[in-house]
């Protein structure tokens, strides 16, 4: 999840200092990160990650695509749920 968040179109998450390794390959681990504007918006229930920088991820059997997707991960409930 670090490099989607590092990555997107509105990274959520950022390199405290200049990270020189690459990502696929774990040189990230011991790295400081800081949280971004658009990272404390969407802790703040205020934006949406995937309106804002879409997906593209299997879930089970359910193809997660695009900005406009209407479910989402229930953490709490460990199932999928409608985001609307």
């Amino acid at each position: 999840m670090l490099r989607t968040f590092v990555r997107a179109r509105h990274p959520l998450l950022r390199f405290a200092e200049p990270f020189t390794g690459k990502l696929e390959s774990y040189q990230f681990n011991g790295s400081k990160i800081t949280v971004t504007d658009a990272g404390q918006r969407v802790l703040a229930g205020k934006a949406d990650h995937v309106a804002l920088n879409g997906i593209n991820r299997w879930i089970g059997g359910v193809h997660l695509l695009g900005h406009r997707v209407r479910w989402r991960w229930d953490e709490r409930l460990h199932r999928i749920v409608s985001a609307r």
